[in-house]
Formats: C-alpha cells, sequence, structure tokens
C-alpha cells in the first residue's frame, strides 16, 4: 500500500513540528513512512523570496520543486522492498493559492504539464492544521525565518487553503489546541481515519 497525504493551513499550525510524531507512530505501525519539506523553508533562509522576485515568480519556483520532489519520493517508493508505504508532505502545490488567485495557479501548473484538479487528485488524504493565529493568538510566533506573514494575513491565509482542498473527498480539519500534544493525538487520528476510508 502506498499513500500520499498532505499537511496544509495557514502559518504557526504545527505542520513542520508534526511530521516527527507523526514518521514515529507510523513507523511504529509498520509503515515506511516519508516526509517531504517544505519548499519555502528551503528557498527564504537561502535568499530568494518574493520580495526579490515577485510573487508568482516565487510560487513558480514552489510549485515546480513541489512536484519535481514529489516525482522522486514516488520513484524512491517504488525502488524501495516495502509495500507499505506512507509519504506525507509539509504543504503541495495547491498551497499556493494562499498567496496567489487560482486562475494563476492555473497558468503555473499548465506550464508543467499538469492542472489543478490533477494534483488534487494525486493525494489520497488532506490534513489541515489550523493557526493558532485563529484561537489561540497569544501562541503565534515568528520563530520561523520563512514565516512573515502578520496574524491577519495567516487567518486569511487558513481561509484560503480551506476553500482550495474543500474539492477533496477525504479531507480532515484539525483545530488549534493551547496543548499541541493534544492537536497532535487529533493529526494523527485523522491520518489513521484517511487510511481507514481508503480501505472501505
Amino acid at each position: 500500500m502506498n499513500k500520499k497525504i498532505v499537511l496544509t493551513g495557514g502559518a504557526c499550525a504545527g505542520k513542520t513540528e508534526s511530521l516527527k510524531y507523526i514518521k514515529d507512530y507510523f513507523t511504529i505501525k509498520g509503515y515506511n513512512v516519508y516526509t517531504v519539506s517544505e519548499m519555502a523553508t528551503i528557498l527564504i533562509p537561502g535568499g530568494i523570496t518574493a520580495q526579490k522576485i515577485g510573487g508568482k515568480n516565487f510560487q513558480e519556483l514552489v510549485v515546480n520543486m513541489q512536484l519535481e520532489l514529489q516525482k522522486t519520493f514516488e520513484k524512491a517508493v517504488k525502488l524501495s522492498n516495502s509495500t507499505n508505504n506512507l509519504i506525507i508532505f509539509d504543504r503541495c502545490p495547491i498551497d499556493a493559492m494562499m498567496f496567489i488567485r487560482k486562475e494563476e495557479l492555473d497558468e503555473i501548473v499548465q506550464k508543467l504539464n499538469t492542472s489543478y484538479d490533477e494534483i488534487l487528485n494525486s493525494y489520497d488524504g488532506i490534513i489541515h492544521l489550523e493557526t493558532v493565529a485563529k484561537r489561540f493568538p497569544e501562541l503565534y510566533s515568528y520563530d520561523n525565518e520563512a514565516r512573515q506573514e502578520e496574524m491577519n494575513v495567516t487567518i486569511k491565509a487558513d481561509n484560503r487553503l480551506i476553500e482550495a482542498y474543500k474539492k477533496h473527498p477525504k479531507r480532515v480539519i484539525v483545530e488549534s489546541y493551547k496543548d499541541f500534544n493534544e492537536k497532535i493525538k487529533h493529526v494523527i487520528k485523522g491520518i489513521e481515519q484517511i487510511l481507514s476510508l481508503i480501505h472501505i
């Protein structure tokens, strides 16, 4: 069984931090777990920013990297001896809609010989982690170098992502909790729910 799940949501939602917990939990469950990092956390600390090259150009670089890296991980899964693989993505090309219109994303992915629907349907499930900015603004932080959004911008971005992924039939929205361990429990439960839905 080879399955792909995307973690999405506004900034300061706990996506990146949750990866280790997800990997540890599902490895114990017998899965060969792969985790794909968020592209912005590679580009921005490296000096490539939307401010320097323009917002749409930045998103085009991100989307292209995401699609190529996805192909690399899918190839690695095929080359492995495991038949029980789980790939967890920290964002995917659909997340570009936090910053650009769908029409602009459509232009980008068309140049890359794919489409919004094709990308969306390539994943077995979506876990939307709600940003803490919505319920617990006092917990919102800027400790991630790639996080440059103010809270009101983050809340709007979170809402745009809820809209962007609404067509996916296997999406779980995990609300924020003051106790991050509680949120992790719900993230893992959501992934288990998606995996069980797949088997029905």
